[in-house]
């Protein structure tokens, strides 16, 4: 009898991982277009990708920029497209963690970027590396970000680190 019952737990704790699994691939291709959009300066599609997988009233959290609205966040990422040249974009989930229709992702993003070239300054390299959770909720069967909250961020310029100011 405690053979066919550690034979059930055993087959429960797989069958949990394999579906940890399936979810953090599924979340993973979420973050993989988003960086995907941004190197190839798609601006249109990084828009729609946005306003199609964030809730209405997403909020963005920074330590160096502060909270932002997803109206705002729409706003910064056009910015963002039109001053900087994304060459690197990765996110990596450290850890996911679903209950029920809620999914908390520890993440870290990396980014590397050049400025564009202007009359008086020459392109710069910059490169980023941010952590931070992200709370996801399913809606309707999709899953929505609600709440992006960095909790550290480095900065590096032509490779040399940066300090971050804060707010």
């Amino acid at each position: 009898m405690k053979a066919t019952v550690d034979l059930f737990l055993i087959a429960a704790i797989l069958t949990a991982s394999a579906q940890t699994k399936q979810e953090t691939a599924q979340f993973q291709k979420l973050y993989d277009r988003a960086g995907n959009l941004m190197i190839n300066q798609d601006r249109n599609g990084l828009v729609r990708f946005i306003e199609d997988t964030r809730t209405a009233d997403y909020t963005y959290v920074s330590i160096k920029s502060g909270r932002h609205t997803l109206k705002e966040t729409l706003q910064s990422m056009a910015m963002v497209l039109s001053t900087f040249r994304v060459t690197k974009s990765s996110v990596h989930i450290d850890k996911l963690q679903i209950t029920g229709s809620t999914a908390v992702a520890s993440i870290t993003t990396t980014v590397e970027f050049t400025t564009r070239p202007s009359k008086s300054k020459r392109p710069h390299s910059v490169g980023q590396e941010l952590r931070g959770l992200d709370v996801w909720v399913k809606r309707d069967g999709k899953w929505k970000l609600k709440l992006s909250k960095v909790t550290s961020e480095a900065e590096t310029r032509e490779g040399k680190p940066v300090p971050v100011k804060r707010l």
